[in-house]
């Protein structure tokens, strides 16, 4: 199903910059010194793709048809809470960001640990999408649920009023660059690249 695809595509993208992330975050424990100007684009990535182009998504499409249906209820309010608290962990490395450049003693250990838990609770959740929901997702849903799933996609992508993936990846490629780990692979990106990465 080329919605849920998407998603897992995207998740490819998510996982990449968590990656480069700890890969920042330890360096700055290690130095007493934070990249800021890389925290701050990791932030932007955290907020505009993950959050407000990936999760919003889900939200608003896959678990709203899985609700209706009356499947696994339980685990999409679980999924949703995770979507909240890692807003929760965003807002806290944007906070410890500040008190850094404030010069605030161990604010570095602060953001830090936001960081730390947002990595270690999406790793998590991810995999608890990639693994359980959707391919249940995948066997339940009727052909009619999935031909609405990505026309409801397209609309949301068309109502952004700009082009999320080519940003979201430009992003993702900078921040992996900064932090000299791998670049996300085009060829795990099927179907973003033919279906909503426009020239």
């Amino acid at each position: 199903m080329i919605a849920l695809d998407v998603l897992v595509e995207e998740h490819r993208i998510i996982l990449q910059v968590l990656e480069a992330l700890e890969s920042m975050v330890n360096k700055a424990l290690e130095d007493d010194v934070l990249d800021t100007e890389t925290a701050v684009l990791t932030i932007e990535f955290l907020r505009t793709f993950a959050d407000h182009c990936h999760h919003s998504k889900e939200e608003e499409t896959l678990f709203q048809v899985l609700k209706r249906r009356h499947l696994a209820t339980d685990v999409i309010d679980l999924l949703e809470e995770q979507h909240r608290e890692g807003r929760t962990y965003v807002h806290g490395m944007e906070s410890a960001l500040r008190q850094i450049n404030q010069g605030k003693p161990g604010a570095i250990g602060d953001f830090a640990d936001m960081a730390g838990n947002l990595i270690s609770m999406l790793r998590r959740h991810i995999q608890q999408e990639d693994d359980g929901v959707f391919p249940m997702s995948q066997s339940s849903m009727e052909e009619g649920d999935r031909r609405g799933l990505w026309n409801r996609f397209l609309e949301i992508e068309a109502g952004a009023g700009s082009n999320r993936h080519t940003r979201g990846l430009a992003l993702a490629d900078e921040i992996c660059r900064r932090t000299q780990t791998a670049e996300i692979s085009r060829a795990a990106l099927p179907n973003i690249l033919k279906e909503l990465i426009k020239d």
